[in-house]
């Protein structure tokens, strides 16, 4: 193997308990993780006063555009 990433690991064994099975975590609970993240972003976006930044401009999408 040249070259490998975390994306290329499905298996992950230590200790003799396998902690990653088909690349996800068997050991901890992990809708608990993200739910708790999401709250830590949330209190950290409102703390630092954020949330206009990460509003989309009207156009993200992309406008349609119509040229006569």
């Amino acid at each position: 193997m040249c070259f490998a990433n975390g994306n290329d690991v499905t298996n992950v064994m230590v200790g003799g308990k396998m902690v990653l099975e088909d690349k996800r975590a068997v050991q901890v609970n992990e809708a608990a993780i993200l739910k708790d993240a999401a709250v830590q972003a949330a209190q950290m976006i409102d703390r630092i006063g954020a949330a206009d930044d990460l509003l989309l401009p009207p156009d993200f999408w992309g406008a349609e555009r119509h040229d006569a």
